[in-house]
């Protein structure tokens, strides 16, 4: 609860003696933080008539402004002042409340008189004039007189206003006049008679009323600087038109006269903002105001808004017409000085319209959009050029030769259009893009056309589509492969009319011409000669054709991928060699001959045989073979009652010595198949 007196609370009385004003207080309540245009939409009340009232509520302090910070800059936004929940008011007349001058007026500094003997006048030390003679009382004297008497009449005194507080007009004259008695008197005058009427509390009051002021704002309620204005009329023929240029203050305007309507209109806006139309008032002989034929609930005020001009600028795809974001763009006045560089974003980006401004002797004003910059896979876009007016409206422009062609952008927008790039790019088969291939675009059957070379760097390579024929095939075709990887097979494309691409006759919508290379897949299996058992622990290595170690592994239980990035595809040749050695064989077996193997252009692997002739591996497999370790002793173990080995000299039977040389012999063919065995293996491992 708030309580304050009679005088203390004009303000507040003034701020809530409107029905609007109050409409607007209880909205404020109930949505705070609301900017003025939502209450003006709210209200349905227009900007230009809600400014004033806000003010009215906030010099009152019922209300607040507060700046709030938004993504392009601040708005202000309007809060009920929570103290104000009741309001008390103080009725009494008297104590410190009210605010009284008091000023001491020379007696004899009357404006008029009516006086009856017995009368006179004097001074300190004389009197003026002769007593008892009325006409003594306009004596040069009597100015100086200290003292007055008289049996009947009064003395009649002017209240003047010499200087008015700011931004009010000066009072009219206070007549009053007292008696005999010291009764006081306000004095009126009525078809040239004069009316005393008795003044019981001896006080006098003077209103001043506020003058008539001229403001210009922005949308929010804002006073805007820099606006040129005039005031014209055609009802009076001596008038002199009045141009001046808008400040932070109200502007008062002199030799007004009532009941003549009068016109302001804007002859040039400040930058950034569209002309306002103009607006016609009359000053009435009441002092109100009226304003476009409405007389004004807001005071002796004519407030003109300007509008901010609004552009933005949206970039997308020409195919697609989906958003792009990331181009660099730059607005560019008609000398091609930049007024203003931007980054596009999703949507769309709005222009400070304080960069724009048209010159008063011009009804446009020319601009360029341009892209410095285009996203990534897009062809830089035509400059658009466009231009507005000095009402804010914004026109696309197109010139054909001498002549201008404008189109209005009712939604203030301005569309930019980049085309996607054609572009060519080289992929794993997993989709990652592959850095180090070398590829090749030509012409099928157009001779004329220049070779283009691309080395892939992680991402793909952007082409203009101009650089291309429609209608002409072209073909992409790799010329080294990255290491660790197979060559590709070509890729052919083709453009339309329209600046389609078709890839191996298949439209694609992005554009894009992919090139996929597979790794190159070489497998080894270690495994037993006669078992053909997984063998593990053997320490393997591949060598280059210069005997170069490549790689190092251990065999394990299955069969062991070699790293594709040791190996690479020929590029001039048939063929790239390498050599499977094996460096150390598992316990209990011997080393095995090496391996020559050879990978083609398409990552196949071929496997050396004994005559030297390279032959395609099964599923691009290695296979080495190791056999047991060979030992040179026998032993023989006779087992029976009575069977001994004989001895030289000994008297063996004849039947006991051919059962002995019949085991010999046995025991000799075993060695020589196994030998014959391992001849085998050896010629097996050379085919290879």
């Amino acid at each position: 609860m708030k309580s304050c007196s009679v005088s203390d609370g004009l303000a507040i009385f003034k701020a809530l003696g409107s029905p609007v004003r109050v409409q607007i207080l209880r909205l404020i309540q109930e949505k705070e933080g609301l900017n003025i245009k939502q209450i003006a939409q709210s209200l349905k009340i227009p900007v230009t008539t809600l400014s004033p009232h806000l003010n009215l509520l906030a010099e009152a302090g019922l209300i607040e402004f507060r700046d709030e910070s938004l993504t392009h800059g601040t708005q202000k936004r309007c809060y009920f002042i929570k103290d104000w929940d009741q309001l008390l008011v103080n009725m009494a007349l008297s104590g410190p409340d009210l605010q009284i001058y008091s000023a001491e007026i020379g007696v004899g500094h009357f404006s008029d008189f009516s006086v009856t003997p017995t009368c006179g006048m004097a001074t300190s030390t004389s009197f003026v004039g002769q007593l008892d003679q009325p006409r003594y009382f306009i004596h040069p004297g009597s100015r100086q007189a200290r003292i007055v008497w008289f049996t009947t009449g009064y003395l009649e005194y002017i209240l003047h206003e010499v200087t008015a507080p700011d931004g009010y007009e000066l009072a009219d004259d206070i007549r009053f006049a007292y008696d005999r008695d010291g009764k006081l008197y306000l004095v009126t005058e009525e078809n040239g008679t004069k009316i005393y009427t008795e003044k019981k509390d001896l006080k006098l009051t003077v209103y001043d009323m506020p003058k008539f002021c001229v403001q210009k704002v922005d949308a929010e309620g804002d006073a805007l600087e820099g606006a040129v204005l005039e005031i014209t009329t055609q009802e009076d023929d001596g008038f002199t038109p009045i141009r001046f240029t808008t400040t932070k203050d109200k502007y008062y305007p002199q030799g007004l006269k009532a009941d003549v309507t009068y016109v302001l209109s804007e002859i040039t806006p400040p930058q950034g903002y569209s002309v306002a139309e103009p607006v016609s008032f009359v000053l009435k002989a009441d002092g109100s105001v009226c304003i476009d034929g409405v007389t004004a609930t807001d005071g002796r005020q004519v407030t003109m808004v300007d509008k901010a001009v609004t552009v933005y600028v949206a970039k997308k795809d020409l195919s697609t017409k989906k958003s792009l974001k990331g181009a660099k763009l730059a607005i560019k006045n008609e000398a091609g000085e930049t007024l203003y560089s931007f980054v596009s974003e999703k949507e769309k980006t709005t222009i400070p319209g304080s960069i724009f401004a048209v010159p008063t002797d011009q009804n446009y004003a020319y601009y360029s959009l341009c892209e410095l910059e285009a996203p990534e896979g897009y062809g830089l876009a035509e400059s658009v050029d466009f231009a507005i007016n000095r009402s804010g409206q914004l026109y696309l422009v197109e010139t054909d030769g001498a002549d201008k062609k404008y189109t209005e952008l009712t939604d203030h927008v301005l569309t930019m259009y980049d085309m996607a790039q054609l572009s060519v790019s080289k992929k794993t088969e997993n989709g990652k893009y592959l850095k180090g291939a070398t590829l090749k675009i030509t012409a099928e059957k157009d001779t004329s056309f220049e070779a283009i070379t691309i080395k892939t760097d992680g991402k793909p390579a952007y082409f203009d589509s101009s650089r291309f024929t429609a209608g002409t095939t072209y073909v992409v075709s790799e010329t080294k492969a990255p290491k660790g990887y197979s060559y590709a097979t070509d890729v052919k494309f083709k453009l339309d009319q329209d600046g389609n691409v078709y890839v191996n006759g298949k439209k694609s919508k992005d554009k894009s011409i992919i090139m996929t290379d597979e790794k190159i897949q070489v497998k080894v299996e270690k495994k037993d000669e006669n078992s053909h058992k997984h063998l593990e622990n053997a320490e393997l290595a591949v060598k280059d054709a210069d005997g170069k170690v490549l790689y190092t592994f251990t065999s394990m239980s299955k069969e062991v991928t070699l790293p594709a990035k040791i190996f690479t595809a020929p590029q001039d040749e048939k063929y790239t060699y390498y050599t499977l050695t094996e460096v150390k064989a598992p316990e209990g077996y011997e080393l095995a001959k090496d391996i020559r193997f050879a990978i083609d252009k398409n990552g196949t692997l071929y496997i050396r045989n004994a005559k030297g002739n390279y032959k395609k591996a099964k599923n691009g497999l290695l296979i080495m073979y190791d056999s047991p370790t060979f030992t040179s002793s026998t032993s023989i173990t006779t087992t029976g009652s009575g069977n001994k080995v004989p001895k030289t000299g000994d008297q063996t039977p004849l039947g006991l010595l051919f059962a002995l040389c019949g085991l010999s012999l046995a025991g000799m063919i075993s060695v020589f198949s196994a030998l014959l065995r391992r001849r085998r293996r050896v010629n097996r491992i050379e085919k290879r």
